[in-house]
């Protein structure tokens, strides 16, 4: 089914990297509920990447499939970047509100910092 919804036509080691990400991403938000730590650039990296060769409704049955667990921690970096989809459909035969989900409001409160601090330099240059 991923492959099917695949937009970069490389070969076969670009589609089991770019797959590798969401297994990346799991790591990357399992180390952040149990220690704190947070590598968001890294976060935001492999969803904008994940984003482009999946698009955002695929991207979103991946995440419900694969990162369920996490939904309320990266729901923040998926509305950040634009990622974020209303309804996620037909995920093992059932459809999801995906504004049901709660919102991390200390990664939300780290968010804000990158864009404002992103600002600030470019108004500074």
């Amino acid at each position: 089914m991923c492959a099917r919804n695949y937009r970069n036509f490389g070969n076969d080691s670009e589609f089991l990297s770019d797959i590798r990400r969401v297994r990346y991403l799991k790591k990357l938000f399992t180390r952040y509920t149990t220690s704190g730590d947070l590598k968001m650039r890294l976060i935001l990296t492999h969803l904008t990447i994940l984003g482009n060769v999946f698009g955002r409704e695929f991207l979103a049955k991946i995440i419900w499939l694969k990162l369920k667990d996490n939904l309320p921690q990266i729901k923040p970096f998926l509305v950040a970047l634009g990622l974020d989809s209303r309804y996620i459909l037909g995920v093992k035969g059932q459809s999801y509100y995906f504004d049901d989900v709660p919102l991390d409001q200390k990664i939300i409160n780290l968010l804000r910092k990158i864009k404002t601090r992103g600002a600030d330099e470019r108004d500074f240059s």
